[in-house]
């Protein structure tokens, strides 16, 4: 999900992954603004919109706990590093 602007993805895929992209753990200050927010209004219904949150939030969650408890291999250049590393 680096790049996916220049990606092959059409409007509303692109929309879903911006909605992922701010509530990535990696981006603790991420916002759904009012553009963001009309995008998803555009391609998605209310219903579809919460559904894609929740997806978001579980993964999110899953991920903080793989990596609260060290269960998780992680590359030298994982910017996810716990305390006890620091």
């Amino acid at each position: 999900m680096d790049d996916f602007e220049n990606g092959p993805f059409d409007e509303r895929e692109k929309a879903a992954l911006q909605l992922a992209t701010v509530m990535a753990w990696t981006a603790p200050r991420g916002y759904v603004d009012d553009t963001l927010e009309a995008q998803l209004r555009e391609y998605f219904s209310d219903a579809q919109i919460v559904e894609l949150g929740m997806v978001c939030a579980s993964l999110v969650g899953m991920a903080k706990l793989l990596f609260a408890f060290d269960w998780a291999d992680k590359e030298d250049y994982c910017p996810l590093t716990p305390l006890h590393e620091a």
